[in-house]
């Protein structure tokens, strides 16, 4: 069965879509902000665990669920932060920006 969880990286929080069979790649749905946060029934999980992804659609930071400001700076920092969660804690070696 998938696993869809609402996950806080630091600053970042967003919903972590994880396929039942363990994958070391990714997508990150940045899908440009500000927006509503993703409520764990994203239209793009069907194609990415089709193809074998783990999806993350993080909420920017300073927006929706996400601390801090809103701003340029922190827009960016939500992708380095993410993908730095992806690498680190998941231990994915090919990521996906959308």
């Amino acid at each position: 069965m998938d696993q869809i969880s609402l996950v806080k990286i630091n600053q970042v929080v967003g919903n972590l879509y994880l396929p039942e069979k363990p994958t070391k790649k990714a997508i990150i749905f940045a899908s440009g902000g500000p927006a509503l946060g993703d409520m764990g029934k994203s239209n793009l999980w069907p194609v990415a665990k089709k193809y074998g992804y783990i999806l993350f659609i993080p909420d920017y930071i300073g927006h929706c669920r996400s601390d801090s400001e809103f701003n340029f700076k922190n827009c960016v920092k939500t992708i380095y932060e993410s993908e730095k969660y992806l690498k680190e804690k998941l231990n994915c070696s090919e990521i996906i920006l959308i």
